[in-house]
């Protein structure tokens, strides 16, 4: 019995194994069949057909409807003015030459060199570099109705020209188009339009594959939409052309981690030195110097990864308030050394006038106007001296800055051990003012953001 059950299931085990070797033969034997089906009636109906006469009925214009599949935005070049992107577009059309009768076949499949048999649209794209994806074959393929409608699908990569405006760098948006127009046919002969409806169904005309959020990790896809328009020729020949509109967003992290925040650092290392003793001549002198040649040193060094343009950039304003404040540090220690040695020779001619003084002759060297004679008898009254507080003597200087340059040797005497007094307000005027420049900046230049 255990034999024969085994005999049994050897035997249903080849009977099965023989059906479906005869299913695929069979599978095979039809599709063969099928094969040499479409070729002969691609014969047929290409045997008297000529590519390069337009499929016109009644001498009306060719209708192309055109679908657009945007697959990637591989990078957009600013420094070149120009962006590229990878599509496959797809026209519809009517060719009455090519209808067929068949019962077994709703459409006819063309691919490689056999599309080169029918009439194509000869779409121009006005790019300044266009490569037609050919990875492992040309990827291209047509299909063809029994009415003769025929739907032709293309990938190309393109690299278009674009008009740019940096004056909001790197906070722009920037504004670009892909033109679609036939290159030899007016709209006479041939008219384009966006296909909108396919079978009944609705279609969007534009569609995005890709990431809208990212295009060589720099921009953004903001925005996009597609026209319709016509444009003139020589002033006589009008021609059908579909545009679609692109608005790119620059991300602006890239920029505030690469130049402005290393800017910052620089700016806010210079304030350090108000920090340093003014009488460390030496340390604050390379370290004003070395951070001044620094900024200049940065900005030259990423001028080139920049996008020219003859108009002035908002980075660029930055650049320049940056290197401001740094170099009014360096200025601002020159004024500190200078008040320091005015003060020091001031107070050398006052110890001389206040001895003088003591001497009973002392009141023939003043003129009736309070003015101190020097050496050689010339009247000066730059600075008057009244000693009446204490051991700080205190002086008045006359000129345009009097008050202000009284009131600087003043305070600069009464805490010059502590501090030197323009070091005292810098300390808090600097940070200050460089706090209130970035929030207005980046509150008008990334309004719109």
């Amino acid at each position: 019995m255990l034999v024969n059950k085994k005999n049994l299931k050897m035997n249903l085990s080849m009977t099965s194994m023989l059906l479906v070797m005869q299913l695929f033969a069979l599978l095979i034997a039809v599709r063969s069949e099928l094969f040499h089906y479409d070729e002969s009636i691609i014969e047929d109906i290409l045997e008297n057909y000529d590519r390069r006469i337009l499929p016109t009925q009644n001498g009306s214009a060719v209708k192309v409807a055109v679908r657009v599949n945007i697959f990637d935005m591989a990078e957009q070049k600013t420094i070149h003015s120009h962006y590229s992107i990878e599509i496959v577009v797809h026209s519809v059309w009517n060719d009455f030459r090519l209808a067929f009768n068949s019962s077994v076949l709703d459409d006819l499949r063309l691919v490689g060199s056999k599309i080169d048999l029918i009439w194509t649209p000869d779409f121009t794209f006005e790019e300044k570099i266009g490569i037609a994806s050919k990875v492992t074959t040309d990827n291209k393929f047509a299909a063809i109705s029994s009415n003769g409608d025929v739907l032709f699908s293309q990938r190309v990569i393109l690299t278009l020209f674009c008009v740019m405006d940096f004056r909001r760098f790197p906070f722009d948006d920037q504004h670009c188009h892909l033109p679609i127009l036939s290159f030899a046919y007016n709209n006479e002969q041939l008219q384009l339009d966006w296909l909108l409806r396919n079978n009944g169904r609705k279609l969007e005309a534009v569609t995005f594959l890709g990431d809208l959020n990212y295009v060589n990790n720099i921009f953004k896809v903001e925005e996009y939409s597609y026209v319709k328009k016509e444009r003139e020729f020589d002033g006589s020949e009008i021609y059908d052309e579909l545009v679609i509109n692109f608005t790119f967003h620059r991300h602006i992290s890239y920029y505030l981690v690469r130049i402005y925040m290393p800017l910052i650092l620089i700016v806010v290392m210079s304030f350090a030195a108000f920090w340093i003793d003014y009488r460390s001549t030496p340390a604050r002198t390379i370290m004003a110097t070395t951070i001044v040649l620094t900024v200049v040193t940065f900005i030259v060094s990423i001028q080139g990864s920049l996008p020219p343009t003859t108009s002035i950039r908002s980075i660029d304003i930055y650049y320049v308030c940056c290197f401001i404040f740094v170099f009014a540090a360096l200025v601002e220690f020159a004024f500190v050394q200078t008040v320091d040695i005015q003060v020091k020779i001031i107070e050398r001619r006052l110890k001389q006038l206040k001895g003088s003084e003591v001497d009973d002759d002392a009141g023939n060297n003043k003129n009736n106007n309070g003015q101190v004679k020097t050496a050689n008898g010339k009247a000066h009254s730059a600075v008057t001296p009244v000693f009446s507080v204490g051991e700080i003597p205190e002086i008045r200087i006359h000129g345009i800055f009097g008050k202000l340059l009284t009131k600087v040797y003043r305070e600069h005497v009464k805490h010059r051990e502590a501090y030197h007094v323009l070091d005292y307000y810098a300390k808090r005027a600097f940070p200050l003012t460089f706090i209130t420049l970035n929030i207005i900046y980046f509150a008008v230049y990334s309004s719109h953001f």
